[in-house]
């Protein structure tokens, strides 16, 4: 959780090696992933350490929803390495990604999936790629975002040392 240091070539890689896979070959998840469940959840934290003595807390929410599942295909097959580039160029010394998946409240059965924040280009690939991309939606249809459990937001995340 937070410890390591980024690599843009470690993560370019990852990224490459994968670029040319289907959908399902990268998002192999059928059911939220035991570690994404928010069931319980109290808090996520990002917290200054000795690697990261500036740590920013960064929370990705990504729809998942079928109009929107194409976005977390793209970062995990291209942007994702462009992305945090472009923090660490813009004098963000040390970014803590935490990934969610932000599904549809009254019909799919993962409607929120909330990951961990890291540091690692492999830890931030991973709980990216651990994210239940079941596309639902629909005309009727709420986002999680909306819905009661999501208050655990409410709960600060840390940031100090």
């Amino acid at each position: 959780m937070g410890y390591g240091n980024y690599s843009h070539a470690a993560h370019a890689a990852i990224v490459a090696d994968r670029a040319a896979k289907s959908g399902s070959e990268v998002f192999t998840q059928t059911a939220t992933h035991a570690l994404m469940n928010p069931q319980g959840l109290k808090v996520r934290e990002s917290r200054d350490n000795a690697d990261h003595p500036n740590s920013l807390g960064i929370a990705f929410a990504l729809d998942v929803t079928g109009s929107m599942g194409d976005i977390p295909q793209t970062l995990a097959r291209r942007e994702l390495p462009t992305f945090m580039k472009l923090l660490t160029d813009c004098g963000v010394a040390d970014p803590q990604l935490m990934f969610m998946a932000i599904g549809d409240a009254t019909s799919d059965q993962a409607p929120l999936q909330v990951g961990q924040f890291e540091s690692t280009a492999n830890l931030m690939d991973q709980w990216l790629t651990w994210s239940y991309l079941e596309g639902g939606g629909g005309a009727a249809a709420k986002k999680a975002t909306s819905w009661p459990s999501t208050s655990w937001r409410s709960t600060p995340t840390w940031t100090a040392g």
